[in-house]
């Protein structure tokens, strides 16, 4: 399950960084939310901020309070997919929990390579 936390951000590079980790890829991206009504998925909410890559993990940084929305360790995801929505093209992370994280963007292309190069492979 994605685990949340709030990270230190200062002099626009990320301090939250763990020992010996290694990051692959950041992005501008948008994290998509759907929103639930009955149970059951009428809408979608959207936040802006950067997408993380690191070989370790995959995380997303909302871009005005530094709020970590998500943190997937490497071997929780169980790969991902990509889809149009409308004019955009829409990755989707699932992990093997069967969470789905939503991701457009302009750095939506780069991002699949990010994973690719952290281990995770298409559905």
């Amino acid at each position: 399950m994605a685990v949340y936390q709030y990270y230190e951000y200062s002099d626009l590079r990320y301090a939250g960084l763990e020992s010996g980790e290694a990051l692959i890829g950041k992005g501008m991206m948008a994290y998509w939310l759907p929103v639930l009504s009955l149970g059951e998925v009428h809408s979608c909410t959207s936040h802006s901020g950067t997408l993380y890559v690191t070989d370790r993990r995959v995380f997303f940084r909302t871009m005005w309070n530094g709020y970590v929305e998500f943190e997937l360790r490497l071997p929780e995801i169980r790969g991902f997919s990509v889809r149009r929505r409308g004019l955009f093209t829409q990755v989707t992370i699932h992990s093997w929990e069967g969470e789905k994280l939503w991701f457009t963007g302009f750095s939506a292309k780069r991002m699949q390579g990010w994973l690719r190069r952290a281990g995770v492979g298409a559905l």
